[in-house]
């Protein structure tokens, strides 16, 4: 038996109820990327110079701080997707 109490009207003490909705890993295109792809940014910095840099990271890609631009994944066959867009 677990003891609870209320206070303020919420339930303290009681046993948290488990996730049911846990995330997937990331999918792009309804497919797992293979891991020697390539990610591209490209954008345009706050000097209006434009960049690309290609990382085999995925993490690395996303977690770069993109004023204006987009990340791309390239294949094999060197064609581009596009991920994600980003508007500043």
């Amino acid at each position: 038996m677990v003891m609870c109490r209320l206070i303020n009207g919420l339930e303290v003490g009681s046993t948290p109820t488990p996730r049911t909705n846990t995330p997937n890993k990331k999918k792009i295109g309804g497919e797992m990327p293979d891991r020697d792809t390539t990610w591209v940014v490209t954008g345009v910095d706050v000097y209006g110079k434009r960049f690309v840099i290609k990382t085999k990271n995925y993490i690395h890609a996303i977690g770069i701080n993109v004023r204006r631009g987009s990340v791309w994944n390239e294949g094999k066959n060197g064609k581009r997707r596009l991920v994600t867009r980003i508007w500043n």
